[in-house]
């Protein structure tokens, strides 16, 4: 039997600790079939599904590395009935995507729960939103934008921006940000664009509140940590983690590879090994995994894993819990205080 990954490279290498650690512990002899990311590309990720659905010897998919890609290719695994687990993608719609469908995290109509509440101390204060323009962006912000009209903030600027080479001009968003004068700016997106424009905002409205959605939260490297000083962002993750499984995986992680674990990976090497519990309790058939991850916490107990005890509900998504998280002047990262004061 092998596992699907269809993910960047800390995800793929999660994956492979996992089904070595599968096996170790007397589980199913599990291999991996590895299909390179599309990040946000639809046509990749739907071929990607199509490939690993007409491969019978993949009983079930870890993936994708974002919510469009996951979300585009959710049609294709729940019309061939191959379960598919994602392990960061957080877009609502997801919820709907049909029974096939599991994630690691809950809907981001919780993180925008999260984020309107965490300004809950700034009554009276302007914010401007950008988003990021593709489904978790655009799914962040209506939902954003609405819980915010409806407790009668003040929103004096939102816009949507692209991505990598069709950002644009950063001193161009910048100053269209600048002149709508917030005193609070949400970025729904994820770190690339931010790092362009949050130095010059910096300049221009020194005084503002910048808070980031999870989207940032495993992109900000350490060459470029500093142009981040100050930045609040919501960290996602599991409820109630065992953190010292966590803390004794991520050392093995480093070790082995080379570099820190990510979000993506701890999430990649759970979603892995669940697919290993599945296989050894129930066999390789695709509905009987699909099944098995159903059930877990409904009739069937919790997974025990290494994030905690793991359960999906009935949109398939697993309990998160939300944080915010400040980048200090030194670049070390520390939980801020929430509600903002």
């Amino acid at each position: 039997a092998r596992i699907g990954v269809v993910l960047s490279n800390d995800g793929i290498d999660a994956a492979v600790m996992a089904v070595e650690d599968a096996r170790t512990q007397g589980g199913p002899k599990l291999t991996i079939r590895s299909i390179p990311e599309s990040f946000g590309a639809a046509m990749p990720a739907i071929t990607a599904a199509e490939t690993l659905a007409a491969d019978e010897s993949v009983v079930g998919v870890v993936g994708h590395s974002n919510s469009a890609s996951t979300l585009s290719a959710s049609t294709i695994y729940n019309e061939k009935g191959l379960s598919h687990i994602a392990p960061t993608s957080t877009v609502a719609l997801l919820d709907d995507a049909g029974p096939f469908s599991f994630r690691m995290v809950g809907s981001d109509a919780h993180q925008a729960e999260f984020l309107a509440k965490a300004v809950s101390n700034h009554p009276n204060a302007r914010m401007a939103v950008m988003f990021v323009n593709d489904d978790y962006g655009r799914g962040l912000h209506e939902t954003l934008e609405g819980l915010l009209r409806r407790d009668g903030r003040s929103i004096v600027y939102e816009a949507p921006y692209a991505e990598g080479a069709k950002f644009g001009d950063p001193e161009g968003n910048a100053r269209a940000i600048s002149l709508s004068r917030p005193d609070i700016l949400f970025w729904l997106g994820r770190s690339q664009e931010l790092a362009r424009v949050l130095p010059i905002l910096r300049r221009t409205i020194p005084n503002a509140i910048v808070v980031a959605s999870d989207g940032v939260q495993d992109q900000i490297a350490d060459d470029t940590v500093a142009t981040f000083a100050g930045l609040q962002f919501v960290r996602v993750g599991p409820v109630a983690p065992d953190s010292s499984r966590i803390e004794a995986l991520a050392h093995r992680f480093r070790e082995r590879f080379g570099y820190a674990l990510t979000t993506q990976a701890l999430l990649t090497y759970e979603a892995a090994m669940l697919y290993a519990a599945a296989i050894r309790t129930v066999g390789p058939d695709r509905q009987a995994v699909r099944n098995f991850l159903a059930s877990l916490g409904r009739g069937r107990p919790r997974h025990a894993g290494v994030t905690g005890a793991v359960a999906f509900d009935s949109t398939g998504a697993a309990g998160s819990s939300y944080s915010l998280m400040s980048v200090a002047a030194d670049g070390t990262m520390h939980p801020a205080p929430y509600p903002i004061p």
